[in-house]
């Protein structure tokens, strides 16, 4: 800068990238594998209990499949391609597509380090660090059906680190290139002449266009393929067979997802994913407190606009900011289609919310306030220990099927897509945590939720059985031969046998009559 007040940055935007130490790129890895291992312990994969569509990959029959336009153009092709390739691979499915999980988010982190450094970010490698153990992280790992994302993250990260070579033009072609292919299979893609504008408007203190004249090219192919992806989507959705799960909750405004995700970057104690949407929002001017504050930070960076150090803070909220947008205009879902705060919409925010912060107090400790160097890089380091804590306390908490839903249950406790989980778990293994009361109540909490549920209706009979409950038993088997009018040979088989046990032998008659109603019309 000109300025005598910028000169530790004075030739900010001639500077040359540090020289990345190759350790860097282990001790990423090294600290992504330690703070998200427990994961890979757990054998729940693609379950019928997820009843909302986050892949098209369950569906497909084969990887050819993913050629058809209706497939091509609604989900990302790598992904599914990669999906069908580790189901070769001989090790267990779960175990394989969390550690490829795992792999890619940890080159996402090292290709969010080299750009970084690329773009002259202070504290760069603090910053990979902590996206690299954000507890924000756990449900994009964890979850089947979120690999596009961080497919896409690794691809755009690529795109601006080759777009930001000044020396090599072939890299600069095959950035532009890349856009347009980002552009095609997801509209995250959007940001990268975004980045590549506030980049050029951080480097030069006056605005001028032909500062600008790099970023257009990049502007053209990514709006027009963008949109002409979104058309293609939406014409070759139709022609999906699927199975959609509508909530008719109503969906959360726009102002509490803002503030909901934002307090689950910065602030994220609470619980782990999917989380419930408040239907009673508390504090609703805190929603209107929060557009005041950052009008009032752009305010005051555009007063500095002079200095660089506002400029980038003015990319950084910019980047932020409009993420946030994004993640807001997109619909979150549970399990069974209720609405829900979903973390993995908030995947590639969480960059410039670390950047902001750690890029921020570094500069000032680095160029400003030296005497604080050691200050500065204890908290930093008591900062990464806390967030390594928080995802791998997640993380053990998903460690095995049985947590997981036990932590659905909890969070989700009007649901019984997490009791229907359970009391399949407990048929599989047995009780050793829990009780054949506890089993009776999560099929009873189903049947009173969903009556429509009858092989839950026919467990929950034949534990009354076990439990010594005939009379409830009774009651359920009267209900499902004679109310609900089941006709399944096998379970009027079952519900004769127990009425004859009894001693309901008008009850028992009547359903051996059914049977041989139903036995003389399937041989007819």
């Amino acid at each position: 800068m000109d300025t005598a007040t910028d000169k530790n940055w004075h030739h900010w935007r001639h500077r040359r990238s540090h020289k990345i130490n190759p350790l860097n790129y282990l001790y990423i890895t090294l600290l992504s594998f330690c703070a998200f291992f427990p994961l890979l312990q757990n054998s729940l994969f693609w379950n019928e209990y997820d009843e909302v569509n986050r892949s098209f990959y369950p569906t497909l029959e084969s990887w050819s499949s993913i050629f058809f336009s209706s497939v091509f153009w609604n989900d990302n092709p790598i992904a599914l391609a990669s999906y069908f390739i580790e189901s070769l691979i001989p090790l267990p499915d779960a175990f394989t597509h969390r550690f490829i999980n795992i792999l890619l988010h940890s080159s996402a982190a090292i290709l969010l380090f080299r750009l970084l450094n690329r773009m002259h970010i202070s504290g760069a490698f603090l910053t990979s660090l902590i996206f690299t153990i954000h507890p924000v992280v756990v449900q994009t790992l964890f979850w089947p059906g979120y690999r596009s994302i961080i497919i896409v993250l690794c691809l755009t990260l690529w795109c601006l680190y080759l777009a930001l070579d000044r020396k090599n033009k072939k890299n600069s072609n095959l950035a532009f290139f890349l856009s347009g292919f980002i552009a095609i299979i997801h509209p995250i893609a959007l940001v990268i002449p975004l980045i590549l504008f506030l980049n050029s408007f951080v480097k030069n203190k006056k605005f001028k266009f032909e500062n600008f004249n790099k970023v257009i090219p990049y502007v053209v192919v990514v709006l027009i393929l963008s949109i002409i992806s979104e058309i293609l989507e939406t014409r070759s959705l139709d022609q999906l067979n699927l199975i959609v799960t509508e909530s008719t909750e109503k969906i959360p405004s726009f102002n509490y997802q803002l503030f909901e995700y934002f307090k689950i970057i910065y602030f994220p104690f609470g619980s782990a994913f999917f989380n419930p949407i408040d239907i009673h929002p508390k504090f609703f001017s805190l929603y209107l407190l929060s557009y005041f504050v950052l009008f009032l930070i752009y305010l005051f960076l555009f007063f500095q606009i002079n200095t660089i150090w506002s400029r980038l803070l003015i990319m950084g909220t910019s980047l932020l900011f409009t993420l946030l947008v994004y993640a807001c205009c997109q619909n979150g879902f549970f399990l069974d289609g209720a609405y829900a705060l979903d973390d993995s919409l908030i995947y590639i925010t969480i960059i410039p919310a670390i950047a902001i912060v750690t890029s921020s107090i570094n500069a000032f400790v680095v160029h400003r306030a030296s005497q604080f160097k050691i200050l500065w890089y204890a908290i930093a380091g008591i900062l990464i220990v806390i967030s390594t804590g928080i995802s791998l306390s997640r993380s053990f908490l998903y460690s095995n099927p049985l947590n997981v839903w036990e932590y659905f249950n909890a969070t989700w406790s009007d649901s019984i897509t997490p009791k229907k989980a359970m009391s399949d778990y407990l048929f599989s293994n047995g009780y050793n945590k829990y009780t054949i009361n506890d089993h009776i109540y999560f099929l009873e909490f189903i049947i009173r939720k969903s009556p429509n549920n009858n092989d839950q209706k026919v467990q929950l009979a034949r534990l009354y059985i076990q439990d010594g409950q005939n009379e409830n038993a009774q009651k359920l088997y009267e209900r499902i031969v004679f109310d609900d009018q089941i006709r399944d040979t096998k379970i009027l088989e079952e519900a004769a046998d127990f009425f004859e046990l009894q001693g309901l032998y008008w009850d028992a008659r009547k359903t051996r009559d059914l049977l041989d109603e139903i036995v003389q019309q399937t041989r007819e």
